[in-house]
């Protein structure tokens, strides 16, 4: 078997997994059964697919399998190929099975991290923090088909996988830092966080029931131990420091409650929905602090600069990108947010925009100058062009 039929077959699995379109399925298997259902074509998926070891642990929506069955079964009939008894047993098992109005599944996503991604990874965490940091190339979650159940807090939102993407090639920007999300969700982009080898990770979200199925999704990709619904401090399975899930509600938070996450780097992905709320909550969070640690970090450098990394030999040189949280050489530190948005609505974003500069925040849009490369294949609706990636911050004096 070829180099190109190997990786066709991982896209075909990654396909499956994160439940693309029955006809994204079949394109991929005509690739390696010679442009057609052929019986090989229909043997790998069955086996990438059906039998894939992630999808029998954690099963796709009914509905959407028995859609892919039926369609490939229909498709293969009309190329005049012989089709698998077993895929035709398959078909009836799931067609007796009545779609259930609130279904929750798994979706599994296959990153696929190039070189120029590992390099830095290498460059950041070293080989072993690097080689640890990906052995897992799958995030599997836990989600809802039906937005009426668990509310957004049940979907993939394509911000959070563009920002995975870009955590993974600026790793540097969390290594090391107490860092915090709004919003965590599913928890695709907290997962990554956590292999990135932060000092302190805290994920929230304002759903109980979202932080229950966070929980669940932490512990089954090796973040948390399954430990219920108790969101206090829990060790993280594979690595020494802390991670945390706690509710944070927007409208009631108080500035002591801001404090008390201590964060140098806040993260969300497509939060701007309620920038009323949302902007008071960056404002308190990213208040200058003391900085308690004397980290070497810390320097005279203003926010608002550009920094080069040039890390050692073996890394990648001139690769420019916006300084974490400094200090500004009289003990404070000023924290640093990045926020992915997918630019739905113009006005919504020009309301967040104009609310940032009336709390005195500074934001820069980084997504041009910090494009990462692509980990992630392309998956319907997720459309990197319209995602935005903006740095909010005090600018230092």
């Amino acid at each position: 078997m070829g180099r190109q039929d190997v990786m066709t077959e991982e896209l075909l699995a990654g396909a499956f997994l994160s439940m693309q379109p029955a006809s994204t399925l079949i394109s991929l298997a005509r690739d390696v059964g010679g442009g057609i259902l052929s019986d090989y074509a229909q043997q790998t998926l069955l086996i990438k697919c059906f039998r894939n070891e992630v999808y029998m642990r954690y099963p796709s929506s009914k509905a959407y399998v028995r859609n892919v069955l039926k369609n490939i079964i229909l498709t293969a009939e009309q190329e005049g190929q012989e089709v698998l008894d077993d895929l035709y047993d398959m078909h009836s098992i799931f067609f007796q099975i009545q779609k259930q109005l609130a279904e929750r599944c798994y979706k599994t996503i296959t990153f696929m991290i190039p070189d120029e991604t590992i390099s830095n990874l290498t460059c950041t965490l070293g080989d072993e923090g690097m080689l640890k940091a990906v052995e897992r190339k799958l995030v599997t979650l836990r989600v809802s088909l039906n937005m009426l159940d668990g509310d957004t807090g049940y979907s993939i939102w394509p911000a959070g996988l563009f920002l995975s993407e870009f955590f993974l090639y600026y790793p540097e920007l969390v290594k090391g830092y107490s860092c915090l999300e709004l919003g965590s969700g599913t928890g695709i982009c907290g997962v990554w966080l956590a292999r990135l080898s932060c000092s302190k990770l805290v994920l929230t979200d304002g759903s109980l029931s979202t932080l229950v199925n966070l929980r669940h999704n932490l512990s089954i990709n090796g973040i948390l131990q399954p430990s219920g619904e108790n969101f206090h401090t829990t060790q993280d399975v594979n690595s020494p420091f802390n991670v945390e899930c706690r509710q944070l509600l927007w409208e009631t938070a108080t500035q002591e409650e801001l404090d008390s996450f201590n964060a140098e780097v806040i993260i969300g992905a497509d939060l701007i929905y309620d920038p009323t709320h949302l902007v008071p909550i960056l404002a308190g969070l990213l208040r200058p602090k003391l900085n308690s640690k004397e980290s070497s970090n810390c320097s005279k450098v203003t926010q608002d600069e550009l920094t080069i990394s040039s890390c050692n030999e073996n890394c990648q040189f001139g690769k420019v990108l916006p300084d974490k949280s400094k200090g500004d050489g009289n003990g404070l530190i000023y924290p640093v947010a990045y926020l992915a948005q997918a630019i739905r609505n113009v006005t919504t974003l020009e309301l967040f925009i104009s609310m940032v500069s009336r709390a005195g925040l500074k934001l820069i849009d980084v997504t041009d100058t910090m494009r990462p490369p692509k980990c992630v294949p392309d998956l319907v609706g997720f459309d990197r062009n319209q995602i935005r990636i903006h740095k909010v911050f005090y600018p230092s004096l």
